[in-house]
């Protein structure tokens, strides 16, 4: 199944069945990305998640930086995959990545979209280092 053009390609009540797969898969995608978001901001806090966090960043960098190289800095494949979905359902596909689409419905604004930028990526970082600091220093458990 190809991922271009919207559901009402498929005929019937077939269509109604793909579009409630659809976004039952959109939900998931929202969770995935809320949930990787605040474990991303949090994980490396408990000595228990300090190395998941650790890994997590990596995949977070190489999503970023090494699928980046080819995308453009700061892809996010999991971005991608939604967008791709919500082009499928026939939703008009926010512009920017998935963070300044949150913080655009959480703040009820069109935020700038580089500010947005700036600010995931140096509290990533921050993150980040924290976390690598901390398992080096104080060690998991």
């Amino acid at each position: 199944m190809s991922w271009k053009g919207p559901v009402s390609e498929a005929s019937g009540g077939r269509a109604a069945v793909v579009q409630a797969g659809y976004a039952a898969l959109n939900l998931i995608l929202h969770l995935g990305h809320q949930g990787l978001i605040v474990f991303t901001l949090l994980g490396w806090a408990f000595c228990e998640t300090r190395l998941l966090h650790l890994a997590a960043m990596v995949l977070v960098g190489v999503s970023w930086l090494g699928l980046g190289f080819f995308h453009g800095l700061g892809y996010c494949l999991l971005t991608d995959i939604q967008w791709r979905l919500k082009q499928r359902m026939g939703e008009r596909t926010p512009t920017g990545g998935y963070m300044k689409f949150l913080a655009d419905r959480l703040s009820g604004r069109d935020l700038d979209a580089r500010l947005v930028d700036s600010v995931t990526y140096i509290t990533c970082a921050l993150c980040c280092a924290v976390s690598l600091l901390l398992t080096l220093t104080v060690g998991t458990c």
